[in-house]
């Protein structure tokens, strides 16, 4: 409980949802922080966002959601136009970061195309408040190696 008189901090501002739309060869990277020391720390860079994971269960699970979601992106084409994601020469790339949990709720859902918003048929994949619009299935296939190398990023516990 607060003191009288002291200030309480007010809620300003929430993040809802970071919406990505990816197609092609969508750039990945995994890299390993402090793996010897607790919580070992395996940072996933998928496009602009960058998923820190310090829950080798949590990775294993959203792989696994990734990989069932295969049956539905096998109804994206195998590679689409770049132009569904509206490059512009104003636009700069927005960095988004979230720490990966094992309270992530995972929901996998086929969009078909709107012209009248030029949003293209796509796979929507919510993985908590990230949500990736895969347009064709060599994104798809290029996250679902990522979180594979990520998870395998974690140390094999020792046994004796």
């Amino acid at each position: 409980m607060a003191k009288r008189g002291a200030q309480i901090p007010v809620l300003t501002h929430a993040v809802m949802a970071v919406i990505v739309r990816v197609c092609g060869e969508v750039p990945t990277r995994v890299t390993t922080h402090e793996l010897s020391s607790p919580p070992p720390q395996v940072h996933l860079y998928i496009a602009d966002i960058l998923i820190v994971v310090e829950d080798e269960v949590a990775i294993g699970a959203v792989r696994r959601w990734w990989e069932q979601a295969a049956y539905s992106a096998r109804r994206l084409p195998r590679r689409a136009s770049q132009t569904w994601l509206h490059p512009h020469r104003t636009s700069a790339p927005v960095t988004a970061s979230m720490r990966l949990s094992r309270a992530e709720t995972f929901a996998v859902q086929m969009i078909s195309s709107r012209g009248e918003t030029g949003t293209p048929a796509h796979l929507r994949v919510t993985t908590g408040r990230v949500v990736w619009q895969v347009v064709d299935r060599t994104a798809f296939d290029r996250i679902g190696a990522a979180l594979r190398e990520a998870e395998a990023a974690f140390p094999v516990p020792e046994t004796f």
